[in-house]
């Protein structure tokens, strides 16, 4: 090789060295960008979920300390009037069942928007009563299991309700299942909530791709929020089966 040959062999050399260092520094920065962009995805999800949670507390708060003390004062105001018509005792009687029904609906959607019995007694407590409810309407007759060894959701309960109320809610509203059946199992590696219904099933990337999978979304964002994977099994006519595995 001549002197000529070799410069250029060099210079190739060079070249072909600085491209691909620019090559690994503009893939280090994609990736640093994607990471990035993850994380304030993640961040963005987290506030949005956060804030919807209290401004859920708020509503309940106010429906129980407020709300619910006024009708009950309505009530017993009402009971308190010295009626001796009687169509206007048939009047005051019905006016009392109604402010019946609206103090326990009232009571119904507050404990929906914040689940009491979750801060009192946990969330399996939680969820049995949920899946309680739902059976005793006679929707749904829902079996629950749980195999957990003293599990550490680490502050982090209304998620993991929320992510079992809006599933087994995603069954109810559009399943046309009557069975439905929750597992929660504790493994060393991770937590496993496997969800299964018996219903009519549906086409999964098209519901995620449309409004009609606003429920689906909510259900992916809170199991990102934990840092964990929904899988979903379901065919039209074969009911739908969701796996959530959360890391421990």
């Amino acid at each position: 090789m001549d002197t000529n040959e070799a410069k250029i062999y060099f210079s190739l050399l060079i070249a072909a060295c600085i491209f691909v260092v620019i090559l690994l520094l503009f893939i280090i920065s994609l990736f640093a960008q994607f990471t990035k962009n993850k994380q304030l995805y993640k961040e963005k999800i987290n506030a949005e979920i956060t804030a919807s949670e209290k401004e859920r507390k708020i509503i309940a708060e106010d429906m129980h300390d407020d709300i619910g003390p006024l009708l009950s004062a309505a009530k017993l105001l009402l009971s308190s009037m010295d009626i001796t018509d009687e169509n206007d005792m048939k009047a005051l009687h019905n006016a009392n069942k109604y402010i019946d029904e609206v103090i326990a609906n009232i009571r119904r959607l507050s404990n929906a928007l914040l689940p009491t019995i979750l801060t009192r007694k946990g969330l399996v407590s939680a969820i049995k009563e949920y899946c309680d409810h739902i059976a005793d309407s006679g929707k749904m007759k829902v079996t629950t299991h749980f195999f957990l060894d003293k599990f550490d959701f680490k502050g982090m309960d209304i998620h993991y309700y929320r992510i079992i109320q809006e599933t087994i809610n995603n069954s109810l509203k559009h399943s046309k299942a009557d069975v439905i059946n929750l597992t929660m199992e504790e493994t060393p590696e991770k937590l496993v909530i496997n969800i299964r219904d018996n219903g009519i099933g549906f086409d999964y990337k098209k519901n995620l791709d449309k409004n009609a999978g606003l429920g689906l979304r909510n259900i992916l964002s809170r199991v990102e929020l934990l840092r964990g994977e929904l899988f979903i099994e379901t065919a039209k006519g074969k009911g739908v089966h969701y796996t959530i595995e959360i890391p421990v």
